[in-house]
């Protein structure tokens, strides 16, 4: 595509592991190397709390307390930020067909991310760093307990081994179970259910909810990308 740099408009989805930038066409996304310049649009998706350019948080990235466009070397703000979990949400909602219902979005990859979708409406949810669940203190929330520090990437084997998926399993069942408003679906996704992609089917044999893998396909991250553009075209 020969759009003007000014007005060519990027997603930028950070992550623990890689960023992927994506070039906006109408309602379609293409995978790019990177924006075409630092001076073009462009829409963030983070971890942690994204407020803006301003981002917290986000401790596996290193990014504590951040302006998004300095570490990104970008030359202004984002026309429009979202944290990468909840950008994801949105994403999968949408890419399934924009059902009703209240679904819970599960990214496992080197954190936990969460988020809830209700008809189009992404809020944050008590899950990724729900504590109770063993002695490991977070290094995001400070948490003893945490979720995330249980289950999160960052916390496994590499390759992941028997004991480590049973765990998983284990703890997303019982985290599920747990929460006050169950989900009618849940869609697991992220690095770790790519790897083992048979891990959302036995999830959906433990919990009352229908279980769903990513809709997205490879080289894409995540669902983040049409989550942001959802979101911005909203505005």
């Amino acid at each position: 595509m020969q759009n003007d740099v000014e007005t060519a408009v990027f997603t930028i989805e950070v992550g623990g592991s890689s960023t992927q930038y994506c070039e906006v066409s109408g309602d379609e996304l293409f995978p790019s190397s990177r924006p075409a310049s630092t001076n073009c649009q462009w829409l963030l998706a983070a971890p942690g709390i994204v407020n803006g350019d301003h981002v917290r948080g986000a401790h596996h990235i290193g990014w504590g307390d951040v302006s998004a466009s300095e570490q990104l070397n970008m030359s202004h703000a984002p026309l429009c930020s979202m944290n990468d979990a909840e950008a994801a949400a949105l994403g999968e909602w949408y890419l399934r067909g924009s059902h009703n219902g209240r679904w819970l979005y599960i990214g496992l990859g080197t954190g936990v991310g969460s988020a809830v979708v209700v008809d189009g409406i992404v809020s944050e949810v008590d899950f990724s760093h729900a504590t109770g669940f063993g002695p490991k203190i977070c290094g995001g929330c400070g948490a003893r307990g945490c979720l995330d520090a249980q289950i999160g990437g960052h916390a496994l084997s590499n390759p992941l081994n028997l004991n480590d998926r049973e765990r998983v399993l284990n703890t997303l069942t019982v985290a599920i179970q747990r929460l006050s408003n169950q989900p009618d679906a849940v869609v697991l996704a992220g690095g770790m259910s790519r790897k083992f992609p048979d891990l959302f089917k036995d999830l959906g044999r433990r919990i009352e909810a229908v279980v769903f893998p990513s809709a997205i396909e490879l080289p894409m991250k995540s669902a983040a990308p049409w989550g942001l553009l959802c979101e911005w075209k909203k505005g």
